[in-house]
C-alpha cells in the first residue's frame, strides 16, 4: 500500500470524491442560510491549496477544483457528504442523526474525500525523535530490542523475528531508547475506508456563535472505534467580508486510532516494532474569510491546523507532529 501522494492533479474521479468535507473551503459559510428547503445547491472553486500529510514518506495532497453540493429537505439534508436527519429543530438549537466517512483513513489513500479539507497553519513543530521509522532499503529491515509498544492484535502480518542491531552506535546509556528501529513501510497491512454515524448538537449562542458537538462510531466495523468533537464557532460581517474562526478539540478512541496509527502482529511479527498509541485528544483552530463579489462569484480562503498527540507522532508510521490544510480561491454558485 502507498502511504503518500504522487498525483498532483484533481481529475473528474476525484471531484466525485472530493464531495465531502468541503464546506469549510467555501469560507464556513453556513449551508442553512443559503439553501432554500427543497432546493439543490452546487458550486466550484478554482484555486491552489494543500492538506499536509504527517505519514513518512507522505507528500501534501494539492487542491485545485473543490466542489460544493448540498440539499435541504424538510427533515433530512446533504452537506459535502454529511447525509443527516433533524430530529429537532428552533433558534435555540438542532439536534441530527448524521452519517459521514472518517477522515482519518485520507493519510493512506490518494483519492480520499478528507482530502480535501481547508483550514490554518501555524509554526512546525518538532517531530519526536523516539520514532521508529520506515527503512528505505528493498528488503524488509530486521528489528532489534528497544523501543517497541504495548502489544497489538490483527492477523495477516508479515517480518521478520531476527533481531539485528541497526546501525547507530556511541549512544548514551541513558539515551537509549532514542535508538531508531526501521520498519519497511510494505510491510504494512492496508488501512481501509470506514463510515462513522452517530448524533449531531448544534447549540447557538447567538447569531454569530454556536458551540457543536458531535459524536460517531464506526458502523461498518473496521475498527469498532469512536470519536468525539467539541467546537466553539464564531462569525462576523463587514459589508461584503465575511470571516469565520473556529477552535475545538477531536478525542479519538482507541480502537480507531490503534487502527489506523498502530503497528501490530497484522503488520509486522517483530513484536519489538509492535506500537499501540491508545486514544487522543487532538485541539485544532481554523479560519475562513470571503468577498462577495456579486450572486455568483466571490474570492475564498480557509486554513486549518491540528496538533496531534506525542502518541500518534512516535507511531513508527508517522513522521510529524501537525497537520494543516491551506486553501485560497475563486468560487462560482451555478
Amino acid at each position: 500500500m502507498k502511504f503518500f501522494h504522487k498525483q498532483k492533479f484533481i481529475d473528474l474521479k476525484a471531484l466525485l470524491l472530493l464531495l465531502p468535507f468541503i464546506g469549510s473551503l467555501q469560507a464556513e459559510e453556513s449551508s442553512v442560510e443559503q439553501a432554500e428547503v427543497g432546493e439543490l445547491s452546487i458550486s466550484l472553486v478554482v484555486g491552489y491549496g494543500e492538506k499536509s500529510n504527517p505519514l513518512h514518506k507522505g507528500d501534501a495532497f494539492p487542491l485545485l477544483l473543490v466542489p460544493s453540493v448540498h440539499y435541504y429537505g424538510k427533515n433530512w439534508y446533504f452537506d459535502n457528504g454529511d447525509l443527516a436527519y433533524t430530529l429537532v429543530e428552533n433558534s435555540d438549537y438542532s439536534v441530527n442523526l448524521v452519517t459521514s466517512f472518517n477522515g482519518e483513513a485520507a493519510h493512506f489513500y490518494d483519492w480520499h474525500p478528507a482530502n480535501i479539507l481547508a483550514v490554518s497553519q501555524f509554526v512546525q513543530s518538532d517531530t519526536s525523535e523516539q520514532s521508529p521509522e520506515f527503512d528505505q532499503s528493498s528488503e524488509p529491515a530486521t528489528p532489534s530490542p528497544g523501543t517497541g509498544g504495548n502489544n497489538g492484535g490483527g492477523s495477516d502480518g508479515f517480518g521478520s523475528d531476527q533481531q539485528t542491531p541497526t546501525g547507530i552506535t556511541d549512544i548514551p546509556e541513558q539515551n537509549q531508547k532514542q535508538q531508531v528501529e526501521k520498519i519497511h513501510y510494505d510491510q504494512i497491512a492496508k488501512r481501509k475506508w470506514n463510515l462513522d454515524a452517530g448524533a449531531q448538537l448544534h447549540w447557538f449562542i447567538d447569531e454569530q456563535q454556536q458551540i457543536k458537538i458531535r459524536w460517531m462510531y464506526d458502523v461498518m466495523g473496521v475498527h469498532q472505534g469512536h470519536s468525539l468533537k467539541l467546537e466553539y464557532s464564531h462569525k462576523w460581517r463587514f459589508n461584503q467580508w465575511r470571516h469565520k474562526i473556529k477552535f475545538g478539540i477531536d478525542w479519538l478512541s482507541s480502537d480507531l486510532v490503534n487502527y489506523y496509527y498502530g503497528i501490530s502482529q497484522r503488520d509486522t511479527q517483530a513484536e519489538s516494532l509492535w506500537y499501540q498509541p491508545g486514544s487522543a485528544s487532538l485541539p485544532y483552530l481554523g479560519y475562513a474569510s470571503s468577498y462577495k463579489f456579486n450572486d455568483t462569484w466571490s474570492w475564498v480562503m480557509s486554513a486549518h491546523y491540528q496538533q496531534l498527540t506525542s502518541k500518534i507522532a512516535d507511531s513508527p508510521i508517522v513522521a510529524k507532529d501537525y497537520r494543516y490544510t491551506l486553501f485560497t480561491g475563486i468560487k462560482y454558485v451555478f
